[in-house]
């Protein structure tokens, strides 16, 4: 007797629909952080950051395995560049010997090696750590991004240097381990 295909239909369409329910729940959190962001003070154009975040986790918590699985640590390791950098703002400048600079800048370079060195132990722990980091590094970078654009895109590559700098050394052995 063969399988009735009105109830295999039925089936992965339930199955697509938990996916995408599970994609949309696991990404709010970049729609909170943009809410907040937005109400913080950041410039409207920031909304696209989290935007961004949000489509990419859902989308990749509904394809699934290790790109899925970093979604939510990702979205949650990013709070803290996030939260650091909106509450640093409120501080003013930094000044050593004559010199003077916004501390959103060391706030997003230290935020980002904090970062960086815990997520990659997160990914050690997954079966595939090295795409589980690849898929959670942008999302990291763009919940970031809401709060280290207060100097520009240059504190977002200061969050985005930090974090490669601390997580290089791990990468070839993810590499090799994965037989790549």
């Amino acid at each position: 007797m063969a399988p009735d295909p009105h109830a295999i239909r039925a089936a992965r369409s339930a199955y697509e629909r938990g996916r995408a329910k599970l994609g949309l729940t696991h990404a709010a959190p970049a729609l909170a952080y943009t809410v907040i962001a937005f109400l913080a003070g950041s410039e409207p154009r920031a909304v696209w950051f989290g935007v961004a975040a949000f489509v990419a986790g859902a989308t990749a918590v509904f394809a699934g395995g290790a790109v899925g699985r970093a979604v939510l640590p990702a979205l949650v390791y990013g709070a803290l560049p996030f939260a650091v950098t909106h509450l640093v703002q409120s501080f003013g400048h930094v000044c050593v010997a004559g010199a003077c600079m916004a501390w959103c800048m060391p706030a997003c370079a230290a935020t980002g090696l904090v970062v960086g060195v815990a997520f990659s132990q997160r990914a050690d722990r997954d079966r595939d750590p090295l795409l589980f980091f690849v898929a959670g590094f942008p999302l990291i970078l763009a919940t970031g991004a809401l709060g280290c654009r207060c100097l520009g895109y240059g504190s977002v590559a200061g969050l985005a240097l930090g974090m490669l700098l601390v997580s290089l050394p791990v990468v070839p052995r993810w590499v090799s381990a994965r037989g790549v």
